[in-house]
């Protein structure tokens, strides 16, 4: 499960769970994203059975204040952003790793969120981070006749840094 801010394009957390899932399953896991964090007023949920869950309802209403907006059925138009991440880091990362088990995934998702949300510049904000565009972390600027590569995402992908 992922959840993303669609405006900043800013990933808010992954979650993963080995084996087939349930709506008890759905709601830790959405719990487990959500900890800490600041949650949006609306959620848009796709149309999986799992999402008619009466504990996932009553977690978004009572427990974090969240509207949920359904989108169309059958229209992966209507989620384009999330279509376009998942696209992407699977393009861009899982299709290059080896994960082990299920924690070992979600570290790595991890590591990818935080290149994602801080390092990954995106067309359509004038290249600019999501975290740029939330004031959240400012990338620095550089000499470009000085400087050195970074690694991140485990030494996947290299970004220029002040030397």
């Amino acid at each position: 499960m992922v959840v993303m801010d669609p405006f900043t394009r800013k990933i808010v957390g992954f979650s993963v769970r080995q084996g087939s899932l349930s709506g008890g399953n759905i709601c830790y896991m959405d719990s487990k994203i959500a900890s800490g964090k600041d949650w949006p007023r609306y959620i848009s949920p796709d149309h999986d059975p799992l999402f008619n869950y009466w504990l996932w309802k009553v977690n978004l209403e009572n427990n974090f204040n969240i509207q949920e907006i359904k989108s169309a059925p059958y229209c992966p138009w209507s989620h384009s952003f999330i279509e376009r991440l998942i696209g992407s880091w699977r393009r861009e990362f899982t299709d290059y790793i080896l994960f082990w088990s299920e924690s070992d995934l979600l570290a790595k998702l991890l590591v990818f969120q935080e290149y994602f949300s801080f390092y990954r510049v995106h067309y359509n904000h004038g290249g600019k981070t999501p975290n740029e565009i939330t004031d959240e972390r400012q990338l620095a600027s550089i000499d470009l006749k000085n400087f050195k590569w970074k690694p991140v995402c485990g030494g996947m992908y290299y970004t220029p840094i002040a030397a």
